[in-house]
């Protein structure tokens, strides 16, 4: 492997020939798909951060080859973690090469990282070198064959959801008004709204409010004001007649949407709106250049009865040998005694 040079840069400083290199890599590599690999998330988090996002850049023979963004959390001690915090659902190293141990100990180095803490690594990362402690599944939606051979398929494995859904599809349609889903507003006020209802919708659930800060809802108007042919935010509502009845935030890259912040109307609950939505964005997907929808980690109800596809995402951490990093190492696990069922609302 020819010597590979490691230069760290503030997200806010990268060249446009850099961010051009960055995203040529993370659009021709199926495996960095996901918009959260994309250089339009991190400089959207650094725009919202822009004191905490770096990025440490791989050059090999003089050319940009790998990209590693992340942001600190305690730069003294060194530790750093995902850019966006828990807002990202990906980690990892954007390159078309492997790092051998001693040159990830290196990016480290360079990077003024003793830890980096990962709980979303991609299931391909150990191709690159970057290694988990543990996994953790996360669920897709495909839809390459199409929607109707998709809903075939659910009304064979989940059938009494694909019956109730479209049960509850000719009910509201019936009682309320015919069903229209606008695939993408652009209207800021829409966004608020939703951040509105997630929200509330956070405090009657008892999770807490992961949009409470300035930051992350800077990040969510950042995020849907960019609107490009690589990436772009994509905010989507379903009518019943003149009636909003659920909405979803989320952000779009190399036919990849990430199903993200999804919200409905509590009093239109019967009709099962949250369902309806996703049934609606599946069967419109083709026609707004989408394949694949990404529903992430966890085991939420809507992900089993919606997804065909599982993969993996790696929990850990890659450190230095430091006593700073064995400092941090002691602080993690006592706070995750202290916090182990202390969730924050990013779905």
């Amino acid at each position: 492997m020819s010597s590979l040079v490691f230069k760290r840069f503030s997200m806010n400083e990268l060249s446009p020939e850099l961010l051009a290199a960055w995203q040529s890599i993370s659009s021709t590599l199926p495996a960095l798909h996901s918009p959260f690999f994309s250089p339009y998330f991190a400089k959207a988090v650094a725009q919202a951060l822009p004191q905490q996002c770096f990025v440490t850049v791989t050059f090999k023979d003089q050319q940009p080859s790998g990209f590693f963004p992340f942001q600190f959390t305690n730069r003294l001690l060194g530790r750093a973690e995902r850019v966006g915090h828990y807002f990202s659902d990906y980690n990892g190293y954007i390159a078309h090469h492997a790092l051998d141990q001693a040159q990830i100990q290196k990016l480290l180095r360079v990077s003024g990282i003793h830890q980096y803490a990962f709980d979303h690594l991609h299931q391909l990362q150990p191709q690159l070198g970057f290694n988990a402690e543990f996994v953790r599944d996360g669920t897709a939606t495909k839809l390459d064959a199409g929607f109707d051979n998709y809903w075939k398929e659910r009304e064979q494995v989940v059938p009494k959801v694909a019956k109730d859904t479209l049960r509850c599809l000719n009910k509201i349609s019936k009682e309320v008004g015919p069903l229209r889903l606008q695939f993408h507003s652009s209207d800021s006020n829409d966004l608020n709204q939703l951040i509105a209802n997630k929200r509330r919708q956070y405090q009657q659930t008892g999770v807490n409010d992961g949009m409470a800060g300035q930051w992350q809802q800077q990040l969510l108007h950042h995020l849907h004001a960019t609107q490009h042919n690589d990436f772009k935010g994509v905010l989507s509502q379903l009518y019943a007649g003149e009636h909003l009845i659920s909405a979803h935030f989320g952000i779009a890259a190399n036919g990849i949407l990430h199903y993200w912040f999804p919200v409905y109307e509590p009093s239109y609950s019967s009709y099962s709106p949250g369902r309806l939505l996703f049934y609606f964005l599946a069967q419109q997907a083709a026609d707004n250049g989408i394949h694949t929808i990404d529903n992430g980690m966890g085991a939420q109800r809507h992900k089993a009865d919606f997804s065909n596809h599982l993969y993996k995402l790696g929990v850990g951490a890659i450190r230095r040998p430091s006593l700073r990093s064995l400092i941090l190492r002691l602080e993690d696990y006592a706070q995750f005694r202290l916090n182990a069922n202390n969730d924050v609302g990013t779905s």
